[in-house]
């Protein structure tokens, strides 16, 4: 009999669902401590604050599922389709360390034609598997956010994530393999469930580029009831993307894209809420990574928040247009109070019509 896996680490999401983890298995765990480093180009900025990567499915999650699985034979089929995946397209993922060689990206696909033996360069795709850029999406960081998830599945950030080739929303992929690997974490450890977790970020693999971009027009802002009054950011993802995707995935798929571009982008200092791209800033210093958790504290919206001031329009290295303010809307959008002004949206998202006759567009 194979000897017993050690017992789980404290906090860990799968409690040892398998018993017992074969000679394969121990030598393709995800060490945690190794893929909390963050491998994306620091200093990525919007006004004074410094830009952070969220995860949607937590990476902590995903280590903790990955590892469990990945100790039978039978679990490691269920993988092939996530390792294969990721060695048909991690060449193309980018960020500051680069992306996977061709002899990488050769020897995850042959090792899900043969599950039977371990994974060669399984120390650089434990990087990759815990930071595809289809999990990630760039935005404020958790301090300076209502109700960060932690290391629990981020659904209104999802919604900023955009859409496949198939026209389907990521997000509808990641909520489906979120749902998958914590059921089989949470107790209901069959190889179905690891199939269905497998098979959904599989899909979530094959975006390739860099995270997705940070719309801060598209975020709302509050205030926490302590703390001073500090201004945060609200995700908004499932109250508008969610909405127009399912009224119109078309207008959904267009307005928020699917693939972007690797090039950091910086802004001036501006107060956030405000800022807009300048790509000629240098990098700075990344704040260290806080804990995976952190204490939800209450907020309340602000109300009657004063317009910002006109922008001129620009396209930034992530192919999304930053706003202009003072232009009317086309007959296929509607003038809608975005929480930061009003704004152009496309028709059949949700809107609270302006009562101004100019608007902006995005």
């Amino acid at each position: 009999m194979p000897p017993p896996t050690p017992p789980p680490r404290a906090g860990s999401f799968c409690n040892g669902a398998n018993k017992g983890c074969d000679e394969v298995g121990r030598g393709m765990q995800v060490d945690y401590s190794s893929v909390k480093r963050k491998p994306y180009a620091t200093g990525q900025r919007w006004g004074s604050m410094t830009l952070t990567y969220h995860h949607l499915v937590g990476k902590k999650l995903i280590s903790d599922w990955w590892n469990d699985v990945v100790c039978t034979a039978e679990g490691r089929q269920a993988l092939a389709p996530l390792a294969e995946a990721i060695g048909e397209h991690a060449t193309q993922y980018n960020n500051k360390n680069k992306h996977a060689s061709k002899t990488d990206a050769d020897a995850w696909r042959e090792w899900a034609q043969n599950t039977d033996t371990k994974m060669k360069s399984f120390y650089k795709f434990q990087q990759i598997v815990t930071w595809m850029p289809g999990d990630l999406v760039r935005g404020p960081p958790p301090g300076e956010r209502k109700s960060d998830p932690g290391s629990e599945f981020d659904h209104e950030v999802a919604w900023y994530r955009g859409c496949l080739s198939d026209g389907k929303a990521v997000a509808t992929y990641l909520t489906a393999a979120a749902h998958a690997i914590r059921g089989y974490c949470d107790g209901d450890a069959t190889i179905v469930r690891a199939q269905e977790g497998a098979n959904n970020m599989a899909k979530v693999a094959t975006i390739q580029g860099d995270a997705a971009p940070f719309r801060p027009k598209e975020w709302g802002k509050g205030t926490r009831s302590r703390g001073r009054g500090k201004t945060v950011w609200i995700a908004q993802g499932a109250s508008v993307g969610k909405v127009l995707y399912e009224k119109n995935p078309k207008a959904y798929c267009e307005h928020y894209g699917g693939q972007f571009d690797t090039q950091p982008y910086y802004v001036d200092s501006s107060p956030p809420f405000e800022g807009q791209p300048h790509p000629a800033r240098p990098a700075e210093p990344e704040e260290e990574e806080g804990p995976d958790t952190e204490e939800e504290e209450e907020d309340k919206t602000e109300e009657n928040e004063p317009e910002p001031e006109p922008v001129t329009p620009r396209e930034d290295t992530d192919r999304f247009i930053v706003g202009v303010r003072d232009r009317r809307c086309t007959q296929e959008e509607n003038c809608c109070n975005s929480g930061a002004g009003c704004w152009c949206l496309p028709k059949g998202a949700p809107c609270q019509r302006c009562r101004s006759s100019k608007c902006g567009g995005w």
